[in-house]
């Protein structure tokens, strides 16, 4: 819904969502997530990155649980990310602090490739129109 501000509360380990002048709307995700670290709002879905769970959870713009997807195919599990994105065609690149990459995943959630190199202090991810990936760090 536009004007809506969705914010994860990683120590309480829920979604609150506030109007745009910043009044408590809802929450959502409580007893659900597990160290809710980002979220996308696209379209009717909400995306939500679970650090603990290495897990992306699928809730609906009403805010139920429809689904979730295990991140696989790595050899080691991501210990520190904190920012994803979605391409065009629903692939999730998800960036691992600690080691300095950013691994995209299917929209199943299985490992793609890994884009790794000179990332220094690389915190998030984002994508321009023509799906080409900013890097911020």
């Amino acid at each position: 819904e536009a004007g809506l501000v969705y914010v994860c509360d990683d120590s309480l380990q829920r979604i609150q969502i506030f109007d745009s002048e910043l009044n408590y709307i809802k929450l959502f995700g409580y007893g659900e997530l597990s160290y809710p670290v980002d979220i996308k709002v696209l379209s009717d879905t909400i995306f939500i990155l679970s650090l603990d769970t290495n897990c992306i959870y699928f809730y609906n713009i009403d805010c139920t649980l429809q689904k979730k997807i295990e991140l696989t195919g790595q050899e080691q599990l991501m210990t520190s990310s904190s920012f994803f994105t979605i391409d065009k065609n629903g692939n999730f690149l998800i960036t691992d602090q600690s080691s300095q990459q950013i691994r995209v995943f299917s929209s199943k959630g299985v490992l793609r490739h890994i884009l790794a190199g000179q990332l220094p202090f690389l915190y998030g991810v984002t994508l321009d129109n023509f799906d080409r990936i900013i890097c911020v760090c």
